[in-house]
């Protein structure tokens, strides 16, 4: 995140496309969204779906590779309106600072383990 120039991100980030199920909270209805970053402390998604700052959510994502789905509580932390629609098809998309929220250990566990491997080989994207 940036304010004024000022890199805030609390964790290192790796570039990542995969498909992100986000679910806003009180509402029976998941949203499909793309993540272009990940880091222990949240994500950088597209989303069709405006949704307002501080907005509760629960994100659902499995890693690449991974067998488990990982859910986890969030909340959106800063939006952006693109107007270039970064997703297939036509209309605005919307780019989303989300942070998490009190992950679970499995959740922090994968990320952990993930971002490490990310790391160590050296890559910085995935599309997947």
């Amino acid at each position: 995140m940036f304010w004024g120039g000022i890199d805030r991100r609390k964790a290192v980030r790796v570039q990542i496309r995969m498909t992100v199920h986000v679910e806003i909270a009180g509402q029976p209805r998941f949203y499909e969204a793309v993540s272009r970053d990940l880091s222990l402390s949240g994500t950088r998604l597209v989303l069709r779906q405006e949704l307002d700052h501080c907005t509760p959510i629960y994100v659902e994502f499995r890693l690449p590779g991974g067998l488990q789905t990982l859910y986890c509580p969030a909340h959106v932390v800063w939006a952006k309106d693109t107007k270039s629609g970064l997703l297939p098809g036509r209309g605005t998309s919307f780019l989303m600072g989300i942070e998490f929220v009190r992950p679970p250990r499995a959740v922090r566990k994968a990320l952990k383990r993930f971002i490490a491997e990310r790391l160590k080989t050296g890559s910085k994207s995935a599309a997947v």
